[in-house]
């Protein structure tokens, strides 16, 4: 800073333009090494009212510059130094011999000077000491806002993020609730499924036994039913009914017709004449063994019948009608036409099988024999004859 801004800067102050010339001479002889070796970088003066000491001293030389009956004068220089070093009171001199004083000091130091940040030296040091306070107070309570609002916001960002551990612990322990949850449903639903297919594999198994059971019965019914069964083979008409040469007898005229397994007529019907009302039919009959009937076998499905006579109660049977010549297959087996060697054969040797059972067994066949059942003959009736699948013959009134 040069000599003319200080001598302004004095003037400025307050002082005359004697004692200004002086102190910017003073002033900036000892500014000079400071501002050399960059600790003062600026200087400003200003003239406070109180009274300074004379024995006050920072340390410099003294330097008297008297001012008869006037109270002594205390210029402030503040300096913004790096690093901020503190210069001191000094007594300047001028040649009227009148002094003053002046003090320099630092801004922050612990001089009886402040400077404000506007650059302003107060004259009263309660006045500087009152903003400095008030300064202070104003940064400490914005620093503790700060502190408060950083403190708020970390309290904040902590009762958040526990919220927020909370949660997620919640969340967690919830997924792996319902994760659980989810291999014991899993695991039910595995299960059921074992289950479900064996019951379907029972259920099949059952299925089959129904099934087998059904055809079993299926068969068992047939085979009753074949059991059962009976065929139409012939049909007696009475035609008339009168008396014989001896009072006692009575001779009966009857038409003997055989039918076919439909009911209609083989061939013409015979009639013919027996003595006495009672009517018989000798017949040869073969029945073969059930299981043949049971599972309705072609040729030993049935018993088979061959008619022999008819004859009445008033005469030997040698004496009856012959019907089926022996040894001849009967009309409703298709006679001499067949081609069929087992019943040609049966009929042909009809009582060398009936006399020996381990030959007929060999056929198939259960019996071989002979029947005559017989009825009461009415005039105007007629009267079915029929032969049962596993059984001989019937007569029955139509």
């Amino acid at each position: 800073m040069t000599p003319a801004a200080l001598f302004f800067l004095a003037l400025a102050a307050g002082s005359s333009p004697g004692q200004a010339e002086a102190l910017a001479k003073a002033i900036a002889a000892y500014a000079a090494p400071l501002e050399g070796a960059g600790m003062l970088s600026g200087v400003l003066l200003v003239a406070l009212g109180d009274e300074l000491p004379w024995e006050h001293s920072w340390g410099l030389a003294n330097h008297e510059l008297g001012v008869p009956n006037t109270p002594k004068t205390r210029l402030c220089i503040a300096s913004v130094a790096k690093p901020c070093t503190c210069v001191s009171t000094a007594r300047l001199s001028d040649s009227s011999g009148s002094g003053f004083a002046l003090t320099w000091a630092c801004v922050g130091a612990l001089a009886r000077c402040r400077v404000s940040p506007r650059g302003v030296c107060y004259k009263h040091a309660a006045v500087a000491g009152t903003f400095q306070n008030v300064n202070v107070f104003l940064r400490t309570v914005v620093l503790l806002a700060l502190v408060l609002l950083a403190g708020w916001w970390t309290l904040m960002l902590k009762t958040r993020l526990a919220a927020n551990e909370r949660t997620l612990a919640q969340r967690t322990a919830e997924l792996e609730a319902a994760r659980t949850d989810l291999e014991q449903r899993q695991n039910e639903i595995r299960e059921l499924g074992t289950k479900l297919e064996e019951r379907a594999a029972e259920v099949a198994r059952l299925a089959s036994v129904v099934a087998e059971q059904a055809r079993a019965l299926e068969t068992l019914e047939l085979a009753n039913r074949l059991l059962k069964v009976t065929h139409r083979v012939a049909r007696i008409e009475v035609l008339a009914q009168g008396t014989a040469e001896a009072l006692e007898n009575v001779r009966t005229t009857l038409r003997f017709t055989e039918l076919d397994a439909d009911g209609e007529p083989l061939a013409p019907g015979r009639e013919l004449t027996v003595e006495g009302k009672t009517v018989y039919l000798e017949a040869l009959v073969i029945q073969f063994e059930d299981r043949y009937i049971e599972q309705g076998d072609a040729l030993r499905g049935s018993s088979i019948a061959l008619f022999r006579r008819l004859f009445g109660e008033n005469q030997s049977p040698s004496a009856g009608v012959p019907l089926d010549p022996v040894g001849q297959l009967p009309l409703v087996y298709g006679g001499d036409t067949t081609a069929d060697p087992l019943h040609r054969a049966l009929w042909e040797r009809f009582w060398d099988y009936a006399n020996d059972p381990v030959l007929a067994q060999e056929l198939g066949v259960r019996a071989l024999q002979g029947e005559a059942p017989f009825i009461e003959a009415r005039v105007g009736k007629s009267y079915r004859l029929e032969l049962r699948a596993s059984g001989g013959l019937v007569i029955q009134a139509e």
